[in-house]
Parts: C-alpha cells; sequence; structure tokens
C-alpha cells in the first residue's frame, strides 16, 4: 500500500510538473504572436470603420453575423451527413465546436445522448484495440518465423515500436488526403489528424467545411467518417499498449517481492508440515513395532496397527502348530 501511495503521489507530481513546463513553453512561443495578431486587427479594425463609416455596434453586428455563418459554409449542418457528423464528435469526446445544437431539446438529447454513448464507444474502441493489437503480435511472429528465427518471440517493445510505425504511418496517410481535398499544408493536415485522432478536437482545422462538402462530396465524406473511426482504433490500441506495458513494469518489483515472501512463506510451511507428519508417522509406526512384539506394552494402537498384530500373532501360532 505504501508503494502505491508513493506511485500515485509521483504520478500527480509528474503531472503537475508536466501541466507547469507545457504552460511556460505555450506562453514562449504564443504569447508574442498573439499580440502582434491583437495590434494586426486593431488596425484592420480601424482602417474598415473608417473606409465605410461603421459604428462601433455596427461592426460588433457585423461580427456576430460572420462567426454565425462561418458553419454554414459547408451547407446545411442537420441534414444526415452532418448531423451524422457531429454524432461522431459527441461520442468519441472529439468535440470540434463547429456545430452545437440550437435548441433546448437539441441540447438535452445531446447530454443523454453522450452519458450512453461514450462509455459504449470507450468499450468499443478498447475491445476493437485489443484485436488489432492480437494482429499486429501474429504478424510480427509470422515475419520472425519467416526470418528463420528458431524460437521467434514478440515482445512489449516490439508491439511499441511496431504501434508507433502503424500511428506513424495512419496519419501520414490522412494527412496527404486531407492536404489533397482541403487545400491545406501536409503539416497542418498532419496536424488536424494529430489533433481529431487523439480526441483534443481544438477545431482549428475541421474537414468537411468548404463549398458545401457534406453535400457535394459523398465519397469523400464517407473517407473521412472512416478515416475518423479507423484512426481512434489504431491510435487507441497504441496508446493503450503504452499505458499497459507503463502500468506492468511499475507493478511488476511489488508484484515479484509479494509473490517471493508469500512463496518463501508458503514453503517454510509446507516444510515444517511435512517435518511434522513425517515424526508423527515415525512415532506411530515405532510404537506399532513395539505393540506387536512386546506383548505387556499397551499403548492406544491405531487400527492398522492392530491388524497387523492379529494377522502377526495367527502366523507365529500357525508356525508354531506346523512345528
Amino acid at each position: 500500500m505504501r508503494k502505491q501511495s508513493a506511485r500515485t503521489a509521483a504520478l500527480v507530481l509528474c503531472i503537475l510538473s508536466y501541466l507547469l513546463v507545457g504552460a511556460a513553453v505555450f506562453v514562449a512561443l504564443e504569447s508574442e504572436a498573439e499580440r502582434n495578431r491583437q495590434r494586426l486587427l486593431a488596425r484592420k479594425r480601424n482602417e474598415f470603420r473608417r473606409k465605410y463609416g461603421f459604428s462601433a455596434d455596427d461592426y460588433r453586428e457585423l461580427e456576430r453575423l460572420a462567426l454565425q455563418a462561418e458553419p454554414h459554409r459547408a451547407g446545411r449542418q442537420w441534414r444526415f451527413a452532418g448531423s451524422f457528423y457531429f454524432a461522431i464528435t459527441v461520442i468519441t469526446t472529439i468535440g470540434y465546436g463547429h456545430a452545437a445544437p440550437g435548441t433546448d431539446s437539441g441540447k438535452v438529447f445531446c447530454m443523454f445522448y453522450a452519458l450512453l454513448g461514450i462509455p459504449l464507444t470507450l468499450v468499443t474502441f478498447q475491445s476493437l484495440g485489443e484485436r488489432l493489437n492480437a494482429l499486429v503480435r501474429f504478424l510480427l511472429l509470422a515475419a520472425k518465423r519467416c526470418l528463420g528465427l528458431q524460437r521467434p518471440h514478440v515482445s512489449a517493445e516490439n508491439m511499441v515500436v511496431a504501434g508507433l510505425l502503424l500511428c506513424a504511418a495512419t496519419l501520414a496517410l490522412g494527412a496527404a488526403a486531407f492536404a489533397h481535398f482541403e487545400g491545406w499544408t501536409f503539416f497542418h493536415a498532419y496536424y488536424y489528424c494529430f489533433i481529431t485522432l487523439t480526441t483534443i478536437g481544438f477545431g482549428d482545422f475541421v474537414a468537411l467545411q468548404r463549398d458545401e462538402a457534406l453535400q457535394r462530396k459523398p465519397p469523400y465524406v464517407a473517407f473521412s467518417f472512416l478515416y475518423i473511426l479507423l484512426g481512434l482504433t489504431v491510435i487507441g490500441a497504441f496508446l493503450n499498449l503504452v499505458v499497459l506495458r507503463f502500468l506492468a513494469s511499475a507493478d511488476t518489483p511489488e508484484r515479484s517481492g509479494r509473490c517471493a515472501s508469500a512463496f518463501r512463506r508458503g514453503a517454510l510451511k509446507r516444510r515444517d508440515r511435512t517435518a511434522a507428519s513425517t515424526c508423527i508417522s515415525q512415532g506411530i509406526h515405532q510404537l506399532d513395532t513395539w505393540a506387536c512384539d512386546n506383548p505387556a506394552f499397551s499403548p492406544p494402537l491405531s487400527p492398522e496397527a492392530l491388524y497387523h498384530c492379529h494377522n502377526s500373532t495367527d502366523g507365529r501360532r500357525a508356525r508354531r502348530k506346523s512345528i
């Protein structure tokens, strides 16, 4: 219990340290760029207002209309394809934010839908990830047999390396496809795939949001949905493998110590019981022998001893009569 508590405390400290380091790095990388963008936006806003004679209220109204119109560039979001896309982002916890229920009844249904759908999705991807890891293990074992190894063995390190390569290939394939269909750079497409498949879902890059793609490009829509679901399976299988590997390595020393001490205690107990039973058996046998050879000796005999003594007496009487 003490080791488990110490490990939990160490993990909490690691998470806090990781958050502090991440915050410091993001401040260093993004703060100055954010200030530059704010200054540029303020300058453009003032130029626009002077050019067209907008008041501050008029400009805010224009901004509000532009933000509301942004999701509708993909066409109608709440047809079947758009609704299916939204349902995927809900139960997989991606949550781009590109679409959201606008009615109170839709918000209520979304909460209940997520409450049941998220656990179901986690269990499903867990099962699919296990099957995928089993397939990868089988393929690695077959590859080692083809290489002529006498005793092929797939270690956890082999599985982690294979999972990492499979994740990189999945991300690269998706990045090439989305860079082609969306007109993004390969880096931005790779970034979109990573943010999507790790379910971070910032929403700064969202596929199927241009030129009414949800209605006009059914093959691309089908590819996007299938890629998200299969990619989540691959990434989930790799993360599950890494987590299980970490837990196994953390539990092995403690568990081995407990097993060794339990084995030693059990061995001592078995040895003591064996020695005691051996001594008792020898004592009983010696008493039985004395009782058979000495008629004057009368300890409480066991049934086997009585039967043995009775047979021995009958045998001696028979021998005397024959003599």
